[in-house]
């Protein structure tokens, strides 16, 4: 089961806070790329549980077994199925990092395990991510059912295969199930973004399936309850495990909203007009002809005309306004990288993929032809941003 972080695009110190780590946070099993590898206090809770409830199953499959060993046989299982639980969050986490989204950090926990990973871009990076986990799932029980035969009947060595193979065979399907945040939501997730190109949509009907699997998993347990077909643990099992359902498939809702305000993010009305000063002319006199054609962004041009910097409105409060006379416009101006030139057409996820790649205050922006249309500047973009998570608002403009 794959999670989106908290936060997207995060400076160097989200990163250094992401990577520490702190005993609370449970056992440092180990990390991938920085990312920390979590087993969580929780987990104890499951372990026990398993501990006691498979200690019976031991005992009656495997002949002279005692009531301790088959406690221990448990025990083991429940550790070796943690670590299948780690396989299968592993085979998220590394294909996500072949694709380039970073991950923050894998957790077992009382439910199973979680990968923290940052967003997909793209709906088949969505569906390659989400997909891998059940496959490796399903990758070991296959291992297990092609041993199986190695290991004596009645043994210690066949209970635990067995144990190990339904149980992997059961974690793969029950994540295939269509609804985040499972699996087989974020697959559902990535078809309906391919086929719509509105991930704000695609993560609303993800979200939706996990609220129905929600009720539809309490019910099933509560109807067997009724009938006399389950036990009191598995009805306290699935009503927390409906409740993580339910609550998580909200917290989607929530994300889907602000994916609809970054669906709805152009860069055309953010774009800035600007005023273009040769190398050599003066803050004072920049800053003049700004005024009086009303414009608060002004571009440095090189000696045939291109734009080749963007004055720094940081670098110029600094400075004493009696002092501006005497400073080039090149003294105050951050250099314009060919990473920091954004196409006039992006918007949305594209847009902020740009600006992610290239973080800057300000940005060049560029028409069809490459012709210099103005400046966009960071500061703009994430109060639009802001505004655009909000629906029925009008779009936001430069503020100055």
């Amino acid at each position: 089961m794959t999670a989106p972080p908290a936060s997207t695009g995060p400076d160097r110190r989200d990163r250094e806070a992401d990577d520490a780590w702190h005993w609370r946070d449970g056992l440092l099993l180990g990390r991938l790329r920085g990312a920390p590898i979590l087993l969580a206090p929780s987990w104890l809770i499951i372990a026990a549980l398993i501990t006691v409830s498979y200690g019976s199953i031991a005992t009656d499959a495997v002949p002279g077994l005692s009531r301790t060993g088959g406690h221990l046989v448990a025990f083991a299982f429940a550790v070796l199925f943690a670590a299948s639980i780690l396989l299968h969050e592993l085979g998220h986490a590394f294909v996500a990092d072949a694709l380039n989204l970073r991950v923050r950090k894998v957790v077992i926990f009382l439910l199973g395990g979680v990968s923290e990973i940052d967003p997909a871009r793209r709906p088949r990076d969505e569906f390659l991510v989400a997909a891998a986990g059940p496959l490796v799932s399903f990758a070991i029980a296959l291992m297990l059912w092609a041993v199986r035969p190695l290991a004596a009947t009645d043994s210690v060595a066949a209970v635990l295969i067995w144990l190990m193979l339904w149980s992997n065979v059961s974690v793969a399907i029950f994540n295939i199930l269509p609804g985040l945040p499972l699996d087989g939501g974020r697959v559902l997730r990535s078809a309906v973004w391919g086929a719509t190109r509105s991930r704000s949509l695609a993560t609303r009907v993800g979200a939706w399936g996990g609220r129905v699997l929600a009720v539809a998993l309490l019910a099933g347990a509560v109807a067997l309850q009724m009938s006399g077909r389950a036990s009191s643990l598995l009805l306290a099992t699935s009503v927390v495990l409906a409740g993580f359902l339910w609550f998580t498939a909200s917290a989607s809702l929530g994300e889907s909203r602000l994916e609809a305000g970054i669906d709805r993010l152009e860069i055309g009305p953010l774009v800035r007009p600007v005023i273009w000063a040769p190398a050599g002319t003066t803050l004072t006199a920049a800053f003049d002809s700004a005024r009086h054609h009303q414009v608060d962004a002004i571009v440095v041009t090189d000696a045939v005309g291109a734009p080749s910097a963007i004055v720094d409105d940081e670098q110029v409060a600094r400075l004493p306004s009696e002092h501006w006379a005497y400073v080039d416009v090149r003294d105050v101006a951050a250099p314009i990288a060919p990473s920091a030139v954004l196409a006039d057409s992006l918007r949305g996820e594209d847009l902020l993929a740009a600006m992610r790649a290239a973080p800057a205050l300000d940005y060049l922006v560029v028409g069809r032809n490459r012709e210099p249309l103005g400046v966009v500047r960071s500061r703009d973009v994430a109060a639009a941003l802001d505004q655009a998570r909000a629906p029925r608002r009008a779009p936001a403009r430069p503020a100055p």
